[in-house]
């Protein structure tokens, strides 16, 4: 079957500065983006969601991690919608 991509855009990255809320802040964000891929799994689209998939390997927290992040998110988007 041929899906449509879609690009999922959310916020991921905590803003809370206080540990405990900053840590339910980003399950929550995950939580939401999750949610955003099911929804769209079930409209029959195929979810890019990588601000999910590159915090597994690359720490957000360091900068050069984020910014290598960053960089690739956005060469996966031209990869992914130039066609």
């Amino acid at each position: 079957m041929n899906y449509k991509l879609v690009y999922i855009c959310s916020l991921l990255r905590p803003i809370l500065t206080n540990e405990p809320e900053r840590t339910e802040e980003l399950n929550t964000n995950k939580k939401l983006a999750r949610d955003a891929c099911t929804l769209a799994v079930y409209r029959g689209f195929l979810p890019v969601a990588p601000h999910l998939y590159f915090p597994q390997f690359l720490n957000d927290d360091v900068t050069a991690g984020r910014n290598l992040g960053l960089d690739m998110q956005v060469s996966n988007l031209h990869l992914k919608f130039a066609t």
